[in-house]
């Protein structure tokens, strides 16, 4: 795992920029945890990575260091990688499942 943090106080409204890499991670209890905030209701089996740029408000996260329930908002792009996983999902459109709720939720396994 690699994490950058760049901090721009320059500007008017000052960035802090936090580019993260974690590459072919082996999903143990942890981990599953982390997974599970960022992709719910998915798992994962063998490895997964993820790359991300994300930008936060200076302001907002010396905010939410102080105020737990203060979640500062990102700004950027991920690409998460996963091989091998099973993720839940919806089966069918709103107006099906609600004649037929069986077909609601359903798991899609993938490789």
């Amino acid at each position: 795992m690699e994490q950058k943090i760049h901090i721009d106080t320059t500007t008017s409204r000052p960035i802090a920029q936090i580019t993260s890499n974690i590459i072919k991670v082996i999903p143990r209890e942890n981990i599953l945890l982390q997974l599970a905030q960022e992709l719910p209701a998915n798992t994962v089996y063998r490895s997964f990575s993820q790359w991300k740029k994300v930008e936060y408000s200076l302001r907002a996260l010396f905010m939410s260091t102080s105020d737990a329930r203060y979640r500062p908002i990102a700004i950027g792009n991920a690409r998460t990688v996963a091989v091998d996983g099973m993720i839940r999902g919806k089966a069918a459109p709103k107006w099906m499942a609600q004649f037929f709720p069986g077909l609601n939720l359903t798991t899609y396994r993938y490789r």
